[in-house]
């Protein structure tokens, strides 16, 4: 699927504060992606990472999620969120809290 990332100095399982699976959807040129990777990082959050230009269906997703827009990054918790465009790290901690991800 995708490379899976742990923060710093943590297990899987450490890593993991709820019950679903986190996805990075995003491209790997974007800043607004790389953000979003170190907004992760920094609260813990195991993710896995997913490069759209590569699947086609992780592309599909990111335009299901964002009302038929290509916009990343994405994350998505098991289908719970999907918070797509320009980074705003508020809007994702808010997002995350209302998935129970933080």
């Amino acid at each position: 699927m995708g490379r899976t990332n742990n923060p710093k100095g943590t297990t899987a399982e450490q890593g993991k504060r709820h019950h679903g699976k986190v996805f990075h959807l995003h491209h790997p040129w974007c800043r607004d992606c790389e953000a979003a990777k170190r907004f992760l990082g920094e609260r813990g959050i195991a993710y896995e990472e997913i490069d759209i230009e590569r699947r086609k269906k992780a592309a599909e997703l990111v335009m299901k999620l964002n009302d038929g827009m290509r916009k990343v990054p994405t994350i998505d918790i098991e289908g719970a969120i999907g918070s797509g465009g320009k980074f705003d790290a508020a809007r994702f901690e808010k997002d995350l809290r209302a998935a129970a991800a933080l």
